[in-house]
């Protein structure tokens, strides 16, 4: 028996894809919203249909954080041109981190061949991994009650592991000690939940940026650690600015306002013969000598 495809039948199999899928008018008005962008953005369908893409809901940045709109915008480029388009950009969360994505942009048409909309799909993109794949030990985190990421105990698991792999197979990693600026500043005037929300915003973009296997979560107090496998010392300072520029790129949507972040962050690459503590130690120390030099 033929499998009959019919328009509810169609709408139903593309809402349900994994893979972020929306279509929007001519207007850019959202007309249709999957599961897969409910996924990736956090954004619901019942607060995006009817609104218009450019309505902080799907703003498309680049690697130096400037806006996708007017000429550079990919849905009205490929209305006016009518041709499709593809590009690696940054989304925004509704929370607030910054999410890269694979978008791939195609105009609607209908029986006469008259551009009536476009429809979008992205998927997010994982860092490449490196030729030596990390065969670590998994890690199931244990997450911090008041932010969501991964609490101190399972970084030490996770830096555990990774010391072990790079004791097999001499493969360097890093340690990149971080801090919020500003986090009791934050506190002091929006209140503990504002603090909280930024920490989260912070270690989430940093980890949606980096390989899925490195690791991202709190240290000692309110210090987030991340380890970045395959990272000699030679690329620390080119991981470290690019990572910076995504989250200090974030803001956190805060009662109709928009708490912006921004952080400082140091690293340091594994030596022979040292331990998980030591590479930790001299990514602190690191972070405490360049928050002297900007003071």
């Amino acid at each position: 028996m033929a499998l009959a495809l019919d328009e509810q039948t169609c709408r139903s199999i593309l809402e349900s894809l994994a893979v972020g899928l929306h279509v929007a008018d001519r207007e850019r008005r959202i007309v249709l919203w999957n599961d897969g962008a409910e996924r990736i953005t956090g954004f619901k369908r019942q607060e995006v249909i009817g609104k218009r893409c450019p309505e902080q809901i799907l703003e498309h940045y680049d690697a130096a954080n400037k806006m996708l709109s007017g000429a550079n915008c990919l849905l009205a480029g490929v209305m006016t041109a009518g041709r499709p388009r593809e590009a690696t950009v940054f989304l925004c969360h509704k929370e607030g981190e910054r999410i890269p994505v694979r978008v791939r942009v195609a105009p609607v048409r209908n029986e006469r061949g008259a551009i009536v909309g476009v429809v979008e799909c992205f998927d997010e993109m994982a860092a490449p991994q490196p030729d030596e794949l990390l065969e670590t030990e998994p890690v199931e985190d244990r997450f911090d009650l008041a932010t969501g990421i991964p609490d101190q105990h399972s970084m030490e698991l996770h830096l555990r592991s990774t010391l072990e792999h790079y004791r097999a197979s001499q493969v360097p990693f890093a340690a990149f000690a971080v801090l919020v600026d500003g986090l009791d500043l934050i506190r002091e005037t929006r209140g503990q939940k504002a603090a909280e929300a930024v920490l989260r915003v912070a270690a989430r973009t940093l980890m949606k940026n980096l390989r899925p296997s490195d690791a991202v979560g709190r240290w000692s107090g309110e210090q987030l650690l991340a380890i970045a496998s395959n990272c000699p010392a030679a690329a620390l300072a080119s991981v470290a600015g690019r990572l910076k520029q995504i989250v200090d790129a974030s803001s956190v949507p805060w009662w109709g306002d928009r708490i912006p972040i921004s952080v400082t962050m140091a690293g340091a690459s594994i030596l022979a013969g040292e331990t998980g503590e030591k590479v930790v130690a001299r990514a602190e120390a690191a972070l405490v000598e360049l928050m002297k030099r900007a003071a």
